[in-house]
Parts: C-alpha cells; structure tokens; sequence
C-alpha cells in the first residue's frame, strides 16, 4: 500500500498489524511492522511519530540482538532524520 502511495491505508494496516502482534507478544513481529509504520509515517510527514516508532523497533531489535534488524532500522532513521531537518 505505501509504494502505491496509499499511505493512509498502510499506516492503518499497520497499526491493526501492531496491536495484534502485541497481543501474541511477536516481538520480531513488532519490531519489524514499527519500522514499516515509521516509514509509512515519515512518507506522510508525521517525522515525529515515525521516530517514535522507529526508535520502538530500534529498542526491540537491540533486545533481540538482531544486528540485520538494527541496521536497517538506523538507515530508516537516517532517512527520516534527515527529512526533520
């Protein structure tokens, strides 16, 4: 949905997406959908809550000591850090 530019849709995908990861306790899960909602979130210019939420990932990867996770999730916060400003 968001490479089609339907960014409202994915942001809402992926936030269902979230709770019910969190309910199974899928913390790969979570991790994974965090970064993808960040990007989702930066694409629509809330760089603030795509930080939020990428920093989320960031946390649980280091948790899970996911070093490809973790590395993936820095580039996205570069991105989204440079869009900030």
């Amino acid at each position: 949905l968001r490479a089609k530019g339907r960014n409202d849709d994915a942001i809402d995908a992926l936030q269902r997406s979230l709770t019910i990861e969190e309910k199974l306790e899928d913390q790969r899960g979570i991790a994974v959908t965090l970064n993808s909602l960040g990007r989702a979130l930066q694409a629509k210019g809330r760089i603030d809550d795509a930080i939020d939420a990428l920093q989320r990932s960031l946390a649980i990867g280091k948790q899970l000591e996911d070093q490809r996770h973790i590395a993936i999730v820095l580039n996205s916060l570069k991105r989204t850090r440079h869009d900030q400003g």
